[in-house]
Formats: C-alpha cells, structure tokens, sequence
C-alpha cells in the first residue's frame, strides 16, 4: 500500500509544471511523460507545448491515461522505460517516478532498477529531465539516477514536500 505520507505529489507536480516548463521551453518543444499513470503530468505539459507523449508500463495506466487525455492531442503508449519512444528526442521528460527503491507494492508497477536505468539512458531521449521525489530524498535520488540533479522548485503537499530535480544535457556555465 501507498505510505500516504509520500504519495501525494502527483497533483502537486501537475500544478506546478505549466510554470516550470515555461521556464524552460517553448510552445513547439517535445516533452515525453515517463510513467505517465493516469496522465495528469501530460495533460499540465499540454498547456505549455504542442507535442507531449505519455507512456507506462502498465497497459492499465495506458487505458486511464488515454481517457484522461482523449481530447487533449496527446499520444499514449505502453511499454517499460524509454522503449515506447525509441529512437525519438524529446526537449524535455518529465517524470513522478514510484518512491519505492525495492520490491514494489501491487499498487504500483516498476522494477528495482528504474532509476539506475533511467540515469543511464536519459541522454539517449532528451536534453532535460524534470523529476519529482521527495525532497528531503535528494541524495537517494542523485545517488540512484547517477545524475547531477538540480533542485529547482520545492512544493508543500498534504504529505512530504516534493522537490523538483532537474538534469540538463548541457548545463549553462
């Protein structure tokens, strides 16, 4: 079962989402929801930019999120990570991954080492990544992901304050 002291963010992400990637892209920019469960990250990137693709591993968040998101123009797909967009490149992902590291509940699917792949296989897909977690978890996150996560928002939930990390491919200097 979800700690429901952790698994509140997902509302909270969406909220402020149109803000961050405002920040960050323009309207024609791609952004790809990975893990996109009932696709309520999607439809925020939607209110910023024309092109956004959700996909999940679960064929039953698929079926949740393609209802949710029908008259929004977004594209949903299933399949395990960065499978469903192979070979694409997207300005941006976004992701809410679960915060369970282990062995996942039947309330969540993912696998052990979602994390590790991701941190492995981001530049393939995207010049940035906006991730939310926990954010007195950040070094898990960091640690986990392989990264250089920046922190660059943090928002009160009912539960634990989520923090927004990004990765960019070129950073600034």
């Amino acid at each position: 079962m979800f700690d429901p002291k952790r698994h509140l963010s997902g509302l909270a992400f969406a909220r402020a989402l149109p803000e961050l990637l405002e920040e960050r892209v323009d309207a024609y920019a791609r952004v790809h929801d990975l893990g996109t469960g009932c696709g309520v990250l999607a439809a925020a990137a939607r209110e910023v930019v024309k092109t956004v693709v959700a996909t999940d591993i679960s064929e039953r968040a698929v079926k949740v999120a393609e209802t949710n998101l029908e008259d929004l123009n977004v594209e949903v797909r299933a399949g395990d990570l960065f499978t469903p967009v192979w070979g694409e490149w997207f300005d941006v992902t976004v992701m809410n991954p679960p915060y369970e590291i282990g062995p996942t509940s039947d309330l969540t699917l993912g696998s052990p080492d979602l994390l590790e792949r991701f941190g492995a296989q981001i530049h393939e897909y995207a010049d940035r990544a906006l991730i939310g977690w926990p954010a007195d978890d950040a070094d898990v996150l960091r640690s986990t992901t392989g990264l250089p996560l920046t922190q660059v928002a943090e928002i009160p939930t009912k539960g634990d304050t989520l923090g927004v990390f990004e990765w960019q491919a070129n950073p600034a200097s």
